[in-house]
């Protein structure tokens, strides 16, 4: 269950009691007020969570700039880039605005605020609210500093505390294994870590006490309070715009960088864009926090102009694999609907080019030795060939490690051939020479070092590109 369960139900009680509660007159009980700012306060916590989860602002800070879609009018893109500059500009203030709505004062040391009038009709019910509410709101303390610090601050545990292989007080040695409920379910998600296990009580207990603790208790709950400082510390890093690898690597600095790259030839890694958009935006914490609005102001300054970076981090394999598979569902779905919406505005009904990356003779003419067959999986494919006498190819490939190909995942716009090469399209030979017969080359680091050894230009690539067959349909059928 999550810690909103328990709040639901307190704020369903404390409701029912108010219900009970009958006055003659106009009479505002300033008691039974406290449990409607506690449960509002829990509802914008609650808001501002999900938002900074959702990574929207991240995403409309990063990757505006990169939208220049040539296919669409020029205009259309302004109006795009316009849209997320004042959605990136509005979430900021929606963001601060909740903060600011909240109340915390009035339960400081605990909620005084009672009227005598709605004691005396309602049997002291209106100091018992009061009382009530404010030991609620003691309780909630350590569950709102917990979601909140880890909802701003990535990062499971520190490196003693998840270090494979290092031996614990408790005598255990460290596995890795122990962490696979942080790491995200989801193959193709933004994150690395899963947002909803610091969310989840079970989910915590097993990981500091049940693993880390060997089921003791006072050690899990040591290992906790330790895990809790350190993101104390990365917080304190943060605002001030130090980012050491530490904080880099915590706050999954690379792998964001790579997904919200939309323009991959560019000399921009978006490295420096995360930095401060998630450093401005999660320097708000502070805000929760009474008389600390000066210090969120102080961190969203200091990361516009950071102090200190680390070397740049390398974006991690499988986070590369995993944007190239959705860049080819992507593709792969916008060529079936590119297709079906032809074969629409065709009147007759007819399907005479049965290729749908054919898309004019002028194409064909330029496609070199291009030839028709049925490959062993019983696909019909297209080969057509490619000269480069540039030094780079333009291409951004990767392995399939199921079939043993190398295939196109990004095109340079300004690259040679590149209206021709599709994504998705695999490379079958260079210089007439099979890259898995002939060649041997079966990985992206084959492939790579091959070209390396070889840099004599012009060089003649072959491709070979799956061919989509529709059937033809009659109009009086």
């Amino acid at each position: 269950p999550d810690f909103w369960s328990c709040f639901i139900e307190f704020l369903e009680w404390c409701t029912s009691l108010i219900g009970h509660i009958k006055f003659d007159g106009e009479v505002t009980c300033d008691g039974a007020q406290a449990p409607i700012y506690l449960g509002a306060n829990l509802l914008l916590i609650g808001i501002v969570v999900w938002l900074f989860d959702s990574n929207v602002y991240v995403f409309m800070k990063v990757s505006i700039d990169d939208y220049k879609d040539p296919s669409r009018a020029k205009w259309k893109v302004m109006l795009a880039q316009g849209f997320f500059t004042m959605g990136e500009k509005g979430f900021k203030s929606f963001v601060q605005l909740c903060m600011g709505s909240m109340v915390w004062a009035q339960f400081l040391p605990y909620w005084s605020k009672t009227d005598h009038a709605c004691d005396s009709a309602g049997m002291g019910m209106d100091t018992v609210l009061a009382v009530l509410t404010s030991i609620a709101f003691y309780i909630c303390l350590w569950p709102i500093f917990h979601l909140l610090l880890n909802t701003f601050i990535f990062g499971q545990a520190p490196s003693w505390l998840t270090t494979e292989g290092k031996k614990l007080r408790t005598g255990q040695v460290i596995r890795d294994s122990w962490g696979e409920n942080y790491k995200t379910s989801k193959h193709d998600d933004l994150y690395e870590h899963d947002p909803k296990f610091w969310q989840r009580p079970t989910q915590v207990y097993k990981y500091f006490v049940t693993d880390l603790g060997n089921g003791n208790m006072v050690i899990g709950f040591w290992y906790y309070m330790q895990t809790m400082a350190w993101k104390v510390g990365l917080l304190l890093k943060l605002t001030v715009g130090w980012w050491d690898m530490n904080l880099l690597g915590n706050m999954e600095v690379a792998q964001r960088a790579a997904q919200f790259d939309i323009d991959e030839f560019d000399d921009d890694s978006k490295h420096q864009a995360i930095m401060e958009a998630v450093g401005e935006s999660h320097s708000l914490l502070w805000q929760f926090v009474p008389c600390m609005v000066i210090i969120a102001k102080m961190g969203e300054a200091m990361n516009s102009s950071l102090v200190f970076v680390a070397k740049e981090q390398v974006v991690p394999e499988h986070a590369l694999r995993q944007k190239t598979e959705k860049k080819l569902k992507v593709s792969w779905r916008k060529r079936i609907l590119t297709r079906r919406r032809k074969r629409k505005d065709n009147s007759k009904h007819e399907w005479e080019d049965a290729n749908p990356m054919v898309r004019n003779s002028s194409l064909n003419d330029h496609m070199g030795a291009r030839e028709e067959f049925v490959d062993d999986e019983g696909i019909e494919v297209d080969f057509y060939d490619c000269v480069f006498n540039q030094a780079s190819l333009g291409l951004h490939v990767v392995e399939d490690p199921d079939r043993g190909t190398i295939q196109v995942a990004g095109v340079s716009p300004t690259g040679e051939n590149s209206t021709l090469i599709e994504i998705g399209d695999e490379v079958e030979a260079l210089d007439g020479l099979s890259l898995a017969e002939d060649l041997n080359i079966t990985t992206y680091e084959d492939f790579v070092a091959y070209l390396g050894a070889n840099p004599t230009r012009p060089i003649m690539v072959t491709f070979k590109r799956p061919i989509i067959t529709m059937a033809a349909h009659n109009v009086d059928d």
